[in-house]
């Protein structure tokens, strides 16, 4: 049997064996904490961060945030990891855990921003939509 695998590939299969042996030890600051993820290809997502290696982060509860308005002010992520999220916004079902490769961005979100995400329903028209 023939395996072909480029080099980010590679690498990416590397990073997730070291992050097998971190189960029992945070590898972040943030570690255990609610946090939003900016992925360079797989959009921004929010969660308890689990652990980071290189560009590869595990999170626990985690939902992705497809289109998201900051409640309040600001115009980025960073408003919505301070004041949550404002009608608009889009967010996927809750996943029990994922590992998301290419992230380029962790915030800390204040506990208003947490609640408004882990909370945030989809309105009824988007619900007939989809």
């Amino acid at each position: 049997m023939k395996i072909a695998l480029t080099i980010k590939e590679v690498q990416e299969f590397g990073a997730l064996l070291q992050m097998a042996g971190t189960a029992e030890k945070p590898s972040h600051p943030f570690a255990g904490e609610h946090v939003i993820c900016r992925c360079f290809a797989a959009g921004v997502h929010a969660g308890i961060l689990v652990s980071q290696v290189g560009d590869v982060v595990h999170l626990q509860d985690s939902r992705r945030l497809w289109t998201w308005k900051v409640k309040g002010t600001g115009v980025a992520l960073s408003g919505v990891a301070q004041t949550g999220l404002a009608v608009g916004s889009k967010l996927d079902v809750m996943n029990p855990e994922i590992i998301l490769t290419g992230v380029i961005e962790i915030i800390p979100t204040a506990q208003e921003a947490m609640d408004s995400i882990n909370n945030f329903e989809r309105s009824s028209n988007d619900k007939q939509q989809h």
